[in-house]
């Protein structure tokens, strides 16, 4: 698919923005290939030139809501993971308490199901002067984790209007695929 209709087909020229979101135009580009690729392999053996095939087994592949809805869930979770490890990375060790604020008090409780850690405990673990210093520590790292998944969002979208459209779809796909999972697990 990536040789045949991405770089050879220059496939990804043929998007068009005003048409719908590129996941789709991308989902819907391989479902046509897929179905392309299974009615080559019918005529083949209708032709004899592979083993005989009771066509009637053989369903047309196409891309269901599930197919679709996995497919947005692998993506969000994706961008997700981008921005954390980009986060992380831009904490590094001279911001390392921001990081460990953030992953203490929202990370942990959304991903391990851990207690959120309290302000008292970050006083201590950090040497913060006050629980409020904490909580303003908190706030910072909240804030950075926006840039850093407004930005990632930013490399594909083409205004921030459309940004934001992809963040709210973002929250979205990963609110149903955390309610359909027994929880809540989205950030």
């Amino acid at each position: 698919f990536v040789t045949d209709k991405v770089l050879e087909r220059n496939l990804l020229a043929r998007a068009d923005q005003r048409l719908g979101k590129f996941r789709t135009f991308l989902c819907t580009a391989l479902d046509r290939f897929v179905i392309d690729q299974v009615r080559r392999s019918r005529a083949k053996k209708r032709q004899g030139d592979g083993p005989p095939v009771n066509l009637e087994d053989v369903e047309e592949p196409t891309v269901t809501d599930r197919t679709s809805e996995e497919l947005d869930t692998a993506w969000a979770r994706e961008v997700l993971a981008q921005a954390l490890r980009e986060m992380e990375s831009a904490c590094g060790t001279e911001r390392r308490a921001v990081w460990e604020v953030f992953r203490s008090r929202v990370l942990d409780p959304i991903t391990q199901g851990t207690p959120a850690a309290s302000y008292d405990e970050l006083v201590a673990r950090f040497g913060f002067k006050s629980p409020v210093e904490a909580s303003n520590v908190l706030v910072t790292a909240k804030r950075m984790f926006a840039r850093h998944l407004r930005a990632i969002v930013a490399e594909y979208a083409e205004s921030e209007g459309e940004v934001d459209e992809e963040i709210v779809d973002l929250r979205s796909i990963l609110a149903c695929a955390s309610a359909g999972a027994g929880g809540d697990h989205g950030i």
